[in-house]
């Protein structure tokens, strides 16, 4: 227990912007400073409580321009015009604020050509859109079912096996799953920019048993969890990577446990999370060669 006194009590009040926000956070310090008469000499420094009333609050709201710079300028003031349904009216002269909808967004996805390339362009709408599962509309997959033939022939069009991975992501999943990985890529440069000599597994922050399995290159290092991350509009809250000769053997394994994620799109990497629990995150570390002990469970 903290024994106040001026000079902690004072300190303790500096990191506070209000007094409200100082009750809060540090009510102990506060209630020493109340009762020794020195809580106005210690948050002298803070925001002095207003009593708005309409006249005074629509004068405020006349020195900003727009809705964001009111509500970081005078947060005080954007409440009480809130409270009292007055905030449309005091933001009347205001530029008014873009929001995405489901029309803008879909006119401005007709500039790209791909999603990787509204991504790049526009990520702020391909974040809109992905967050309500309409990629699928703006950029429609195309089924197919492959089989060996299909794979090997679609391989032949390229002359890297990223150009594959990237240009053809289902037919390159399909065979590295399958185990032919190697066999319908033979024809390829080796010195390919990837070299699919990592594993790895993250997990989706937020999400209490969704994780992305995958294989990458040590010298691309987090590029592609960043780029498959960021098309999903995930972030990253744990990831283990592990350098080794047989990534794609390792990535197969570990994608035969827990079940697959149905994310409602399918955009690039999507078939690779996975529902997993903690003993099945355990098997997929130790498929890696990591100890269980580094898990941040």
């Amino acid at each position: 227990m903290t024994q106040w006194d001026y000079q902690s009590a004072h300190a303790a009040a500096l990191k506070y912007s209000s007094k409200g926000e100082f009750e809060r956070s540090s009510g102990g310090a506060c209630a020493w400073a109340r009762r020794n008469g020195v809580l106005e000499d210690i948050t002298s420094h803070m925001e002095k409580c207003i009593l708005w009333d309409e006249q005074s609050a629509m004068a405020e709201a006349k020195k900003y321009n727009n809705r964001m710079t009111f509500q970081k300028g005078s947060s005080g003031c954007v409440k009480w015009l809130r409270r009292h349904n007055l905030l449309d009216k005091a933001c009347e002269h205001m530029q008014p604020q873009f929001r995405w909808s489901c029309d803008t967004v879909t006119e401005e996805a007709k500039r790209f050509s791909s999603r990787n390339e509204f991504h790049e362009g526009n990520p702020s709408a391909a974040q809109w859109a992905t967050k309500r599962g309409l990629m699928e509309n703006l950029f429609p997959h195309k089924l197919t079912l492959w089989d060996l033939d299909s794979v090997a022939e679609e391989a032949l069009k390229y002359s890297s096996r990223e150009e594959f991975r990237t240009s053809a992501a289902g037919a390159a999943q399909w065979a590295a799953r399958n185990g032919v990985w190697d066999s319908v890529c033979a024809h390829m440069n080796l010195g390919s920019p990837c070299d699919y000599d990592c594993v790895y597994i993250w997990k989706v922050l937020g999400r209490t048993d969704l994780y992305k399995i995958g294989v990458t290159s040590k010298r691309l290092g987090t590029k592609r969890i960043e780029h498959v991350a960021g098309t999903h509009g995930f972030d990253v809250e744990i990831l283990h990577m592990k350098h080794t000769e047989d990534a794609l053997r390792k990535e197969r394994t570990m994608l035969s446990f827990g079940r697959p994620a149905d994310l409602g799109v399918k955009d690039d990497g999507f078939s690779e999370f996975r529902h997993l629990s903690d003993k099945e995150f355990c098997y997929c570390l130790d498929v890696m060669g990591l100890q269980q002990i580094e898990v941040d469970l």
